[in-house]
């Protein structure tokens, strides 16, 4: 544990719970239904520091923790309004929308290295989705089921890091093109592993 800074993504934290871990760090970025990932959590984020995405849900921010930090990005035009007439700079990182992506930048601002990804697979492997185990629904016409939000998802393919293509969910595809473009176009001195033994393949990556 000493060697190590923990970041969770909001969804991981339940199954972090179950084993006795409490991570440095929890990210949150959606911007309703987060109550699905606080619920019953009370008790454990205040034992750690949340990093939220300032456009995220309202909720998020009544809850006690360690402390909280405010992650604002370059595609939030009141950030980018707020640098111009402070001139403190709020280094505006990329969002693409996702507490995956935002911890990447939370673990190179704090100089981690190597940064390790688990469960990062952003694919469908064994019919199975998220953190929790949840079963893979899809209706006929491809759309998924069971999830909110997940109605208006399709299901598609993107090639795997075995070579073999994997189902994943259509806007996964733009998760992983711009992980890609992060970790092959961006300067950075970390390593960057992947602990994910199967799933979609993202270039720039160490599996």
């Amino acid at each position: 544990k000493d060697k190590y800074i923990i970041i969770a993504v909001c969804s991981a934290l339940r199954t972090l719970i179950k084993h006795d871990i409490i991570p440095d760090f929890v990210t949150y970025a959606d911007a309703r239904f987060l109550h699905q990932h606080i619920d019953e959590m009370e008790e454990y984020i205040e034992k750690t520091h949340l990093v939220v995405n300032s456009r995220a849900d309202s909720h998020i921010f009544a809850q006690n923790s360690k402390s909280k930090l405010t992650y604002f990005t370059e595609t939030d035009s009141l950030a980018e309004w707020t640098e111009k007439a402070t001139d403190i700079d709020l280094s505006l990182d990329k969002s693409g929308g996702t507490v995956s992506v935002m911890s990447y930048y939370l673990a190179k601002n704090l100089g981690c290295n190597p940064i390790t990804f688990a469960g990062l697979d952003l694919a469908f492997i064994n019919n199975k989705i998220y953190a929790n185990g949840s079963e893979l629904q899809v209706t006929e016409n491809g759309s998924l089921t069971g999830i909110v939000f997940d109605s208006i998802k399709k299901l598609t393919a993107v090639k795997g890091t075995n070579g073999e293509m994997v189902p994943t969910r259509d806007d996964y595809v733009s998760f992983i093109r711009q992980f890609e473009e992060i970790f092959t176009e961006e300067e950075t001195s970390a390593q960057i592993i992947n602990t994910s033994l199967t799933g979609a393949y993202i270039k720039g990556m160490d599996y």
